[in-house]
């Protein structure tokens, strides 16, 4: 990804019944870095259900604030309380040689 890209970062979320929906959990946070969080309650979150697809918005603003690479995580709450947290990986951010929000 470079800094300075802005597009849903596409998420599917896997249970022991299959593909989650929005439905599945009573929240959904993501976290890349230490700069972005996103929820699915606040309406940050989208849910695809033709691809059961979480589509996370990232914004120019917020990829030109990133650095090198950044850890990406995901945290489901279910209804029974539980929270389980999925270290999705590494994106790395490639330097753009403008800083203008397009």
């Amino acid at each position: 990804m470079m800094r300075g890209d802005a597009y849903n970062l596409p998420i599917s979320i896997s249970t022991d019944i299959g593909n989650a929906n929005a439905e599945s959990f009573k929240e959904v946070e993501v976290c890349i870095g230490n700069g972005i969080r996103k929820t699915l309650s606040s309406g940050e979150i989208k849910f695809d259900s033709e691809r059961s697809l979480f589509l996370v918005p990232l914004t120019q603003k917020e990829t030109f604030s990133l650095r090198g690479r950044a850890r990406v995580n995901v945290r489901c709450k279910y209804a029974s309380g539980d929270v389980i947290g999925i270290d999705l990986g590494i994106i790395e951010f490639s330097p753009a040689l403008s800083r203008e929000v397009l």
